[in-house]
């Protein structure tokens, strides 16, 4: 692990911008607190999102005819009971 960015060494990465909201932010906040008062260490809010999203490709998710957020949130869901 490159500990000054939190990056696995062998990957590249690039960086963007995406938008969340405040609840969004507020659970982020609460996971990387949580983490560092039950013995952890500081997390950031991108490694967060990096681990949930390396979850969510190791998912069989049927994506065939998604229309919008809330279905593909619900596709996850299914997926993740398999």
């Amino acid at each position: 692990m490159n500990k000054k960015q939190g990056f696995p060494e062998s990957d590249s990465y690039t960086k963007f911008s995406i938008s969340f909201s405040r609840d969004v932010e507020r659970f982020l906040d609460r996971v990387k607190d949580e983490i560092r008062d039950k013995g952890g260490k500081r997390i950031s809010r991108s490694e967060i999102i990096r681990a949930a999203l390396r979850y969510v490709q190791s998912l069989k998710v049927d994506l065939e005819n998604v229309e919008d957020e809330d279905e593909l949130l619900e596709r996850f869901k299914t997926a993740n009971k398999k």
